[in-house]
């Protein structure tokens, strides 16, 4: 299927980590900023150096969710193949097909339902660690950002410097 560029995109490129290489070319382009940030401090040296401080652990944040869920899109495709191999059909968004509770009617579909509850617990898991992976760059960026928010006392003395 092509992307909005018109590139191929691999079946499994989105699976749980939507888009990766997204993530790390923000991430690239944040760590771009915080160095041109560095370069401009001899106008504003506190500013410049307290934004580009802010801009690089912006972007570590983001690399790090990038480089959790690459991680972990590389090994629910590895399971995926292995799954495959024993006669799985996994769909193109990586999830894994409804199983049978029945018994099987013969060894090949016993090791095909097998390797299917199998993948599935795989799947189910990387679903839930890529949750994990984006629930804990929220929390560090939302934490890093509320460092960010003048405290009312900041205010206050700003609004009477200002009058």
């Amino acid at each position: 299927m092509p992307d909005e560029q018109g590139q191929q995109l691999m079946p499994a490129e989105d699976w749980v980590g939507r888009d990766i290489g997204g993530l790390h070319a923000l991430a690239s382009a944040l760590f771009g900023f915080a160095a041109e940030m560095s370069a401009a401090r001899h106008q504003d040296p506190v500013t410049a150096e307290a934004l580009a401080t802010v801009i690089g652990q912006t972007a570590s944040i983001l690399d790090g969710l990038a480089v959790d869920l690459a991680m972990i899109q590389s090994a629910l495709q590895d399971e995926a193949y292995v799954a495959s191999r024993y006669g799985v059909t996994i769909g193109t968004d990586g999830r894994p097909p409804p199983v049978s509770v029945r018994p099987a009617a013969d060894a090949t579909a016993a090791s095909a339902q097998h390797w299917a509850l199998a993948y599935r617990q795989v799947y189910e898991q990387a679903t839930a660690q890529a949750q994990q992976a984006r629930q804990h760059a929220a929390t560090q960026l939302t934490a890093l950002f509320a460092q960010l928010e003048p405290s009312p006392h900041a205010l206050a003395r700003a609004v009477r410097g200002a009058n």
